[in-house]
Order: C-alpha cells, then structure tokens, then sequence
C-alpha cells in the first residue's frame, strides 16, 4: 500500500526505480512519419531507445508530441496515449491522421486519463501526456496499465503537493 512512497525515497536518494532496458531491434519498425526531429530530439529518441522508459521535460513548443508520435511510428505497438482532457485527445488524433499512418483504435488509442485507467485492452508502449498530473491520486493508476515503453510528457514537472518525485518514478529515466 506504500509503494508509491518507496518510490519517491528511492529517487531522493538517487536510486533510480526501474531496470533501464533497451528497446530490442524486433520491436523497431518503419512506419510513416511526415516530419523530421531536430538534433535535440534526435538525442531524446537514442535515450528512449536505451532505457524504454523515460520522461520527456522539455519546454512548451519543443515538439513533445512530436517525440511520441516518432516513437510509435518506430516502436512496435499498439500504443496507448494518455491526456488529460477532451481537446488534447482532439489535437493528439488530428496529428497522428496528419504525420503518421498510424491506424486510431488499433495502431493507436489516445484516451483522456478517467477513460484510460479503466481499459483493460493490452498496450506495448503508453505515452503520458501532462505527466505532471500523474501523481494525483486517481491519476497515478495510469502507471498500473502494464506496457513495455513509457513515455511520459510535461514541460512543467512541478507540483504545488511536492510530490515531483512521483512523476520521475512512475515515468522513467528524466
């Protein structure tokens, strides 16, 4: 019942919480993807594909969305992506139909966080967006939908409850 407490005390010390695994090579695949990264992104994506699980913290407007979309464009699927209200998960599908031939309810599914903590259809990789949300209470359920990859996604990896090292935990390498 405590184990998002021994999380954040593991990260406190320095320890970081999961096993950094690399994206084996059968998970890669090519799909369509109508953009380029820039050198920034690029040097995210190498980390991704060394430890499967990392949070992404980068200002606004620097292409976080991009970075999950590239990600299940070039990692086997299906995917899942977390947002927290109904315009994100509008925004999140218009750019998947718009820069990928990711198919939405098969390749794909973005969900608004309450709908997405009660699926129980089976994900490779989940993409989190707004993760600093993650450590709210109901919120931090996301992290129990068990996929391989986890990317988490937040400009802002600040609380006013002081649980920032929640989001670090549940998400993966910063």
């Amino acid at each position: 019942s405590r184990h998002f407490e021994l999380l954040a005390a593991l990260i406190k010390e320095g320890i970081l919480p999961f096993t950094p695994k690399a994206i084996s090579k059968e998970d890669l695949i090519e799909r369509k993807c109508d953009f380029e990264l820039r050198d920034y992104q690029k040097k995210i994506i190498v980390e991704f594909l060394k430890f499967s699980n990392i949070g992404i913290f980068i200002p606004p407007s620097t292409g976080k969305t991009f970075l999950g979309l590239y990600a299940a464009t070039h990692v086997k699927g299906p995917w899942i992506v977390f947002v927290p209200s109904r315009l994100l998960v509008e925004q999140w599908k218009e750019r998947i139909s718009l820069y990928t031939d990711l198919i939405i309810g098969i390749d794909i599914d973005v969900v608004t966080y309450q709908a997405g903590i009660k699926t129980d259809k089976k994900y490779r990789g989940k993409i989190i967006d707004e993760a600093h949300h993650l450590p709210a209470n109901e919120f931090s359920k996301m992290a129990s939908v068990h996929t391989d990859f986890t990317i988490g996604l937040s400009a802002t990896p600040q609380r006013e409850d002081q649980r920032e090292e929640y989001i670090f935990a549940l998400t993966g390498k910063p």
